[in-house]
């Protein structure tokens, strides 16, 4: 039997509201004996009487309008504040929420605090291709333009990733770069490159992004400007192939359109984003997720635990120089 864990959701998290949260959540709980679930949300007992999901009651939804910072600093009870909290309380082992992404990062970090190699906290999700074993990509967009150490560290988070959650003991990193050859990218990328090729860490050099499909690295890193652009190429690209498959075959037509779903909303395609870089296990999710994307969030969170990422990250973090951070 896997290893029992519990997760703090959000129950207010989410355009949809109470009853989708607890629909997620009932879910995750039937596919896993070992999973309880804290509902933060009005504390009221659930009908399906599921003994694993136990109701926690909050101060409310995040109210609209406001920073975020300035809501929760006046009322930390506040479902995603609480939620966290008890993470931090060593109540539950992971916090989720599916509501605004700037207050869960904040109710994490405030909660949980960040490693100190941490300086930016990237995004990163599992590129939805046609692969045996398709690479982690980040930053796919929470940070527009990093240093060379920031991009650095980004690699050592992914590796513990890969470790923790695809259960790859010793992940190939390489940097996204606009050529091969040393003399290649910009500064910062230059930079990053020097400091992980004096790292512990299995780094390959640069890829460029032709060669993502060769299966040349487990970990692709990048900078917010350039992960997001790639990002919204690849759904663009799906969208355009997808409306010329009406030409072909229907049977063809079929697997085409289902290679090509992924692709059309990579952040919602394959892993949920995890916030890689605080000291617990956190993962947001998109505001209009269904009971089955929450019961995907939760889930998720619970195999970073299990998979001990927190533990991982530490590890990768130490396999960098002290000149890197």
């Amino acid at each position: 039997m896997a290893d029992l864990v519990r997760v703090a959701l959000d129950g207010y998290g989410g355009d949809r509201g109470l009853a989708t949260t607890t629909a997620g959540a009932l879910l995750a709980l039937a596919d896993d004996m070992s999973l309880e679930v804290m509902l933060v949300g009005d504390g009221q007992p659930e009908s399906s009487g599921q003994p694993r999901l136990h109701p926690v009651p909050s101060a409310g939804a995040l109210p609209d309008g406001g920073h975020p910072a300035h809501l929760l600093r006046a009322e930390p009870d506040l479902s995603v504040g609480l939620a966290a909290q008890l993470v931090q309380r060593h109540q539950a082992d992971a916090f989720v929420s599916a509501g605004h992404t700037g207050a869960t990062m904040i109710a994490a970090r405030w909660a949980f605090g960040t490693f100190p190699e941490v300086n930016r906290i990237p995004a990163g999700t599992t590129l939805p291709l046609p692969m045996t074993n398709p690479p982690l990509l980040l930053d796919m967009g929470a940070n527009a333009r990093v240093r060379g150490t920031d991009l650095a560290v980004f690699a050592a988070l992914g590796v513990a990733y890969m470790q923790a959650v695809r259960n790859i003991p010793r992940p190939r990193v390489a940097l996204l770069c606009n050529g091969v050859e040393e003399g290649k990218g910009t500064p910062e990328i230059a930079d990053a490159r020097a400091r992980l090729q004096d790292s512990g860490l299995n780094f390959v050099g640069y890829v460029e992004p032709v060669d993502i499909p060769a299966d040349r690295a487990d970990v692709l890193v990048a900078e917010g400007f350039v992960g997001n652009l790639m990002i919204k190429w690849m759904e663009g690209l799906a969208t355009l192939i997808g409306s010329l498959t009406d030409q072909l075959p229907e049977a063809a037509a079929s697997r085409m359109r289902g290679f090509l779903r992924p692709m059309q909303d990579i952040t919602r395609s394959l892993d949920p984003l995890l916030l890689l870089g605080v000291r617990a296990v956190a993962v947001p999710g998109h505001g209009r997720s269904e009971p089955q994307d929450i019961a995907r969030l939760i889930r998720h969170a619970a195999q970073a635990v299990r998979g001990h990422l927190v533990d991982h990250i530490s590890e990768s973090l130490g396999q960098l120089s002290p000149r890197e951070v």
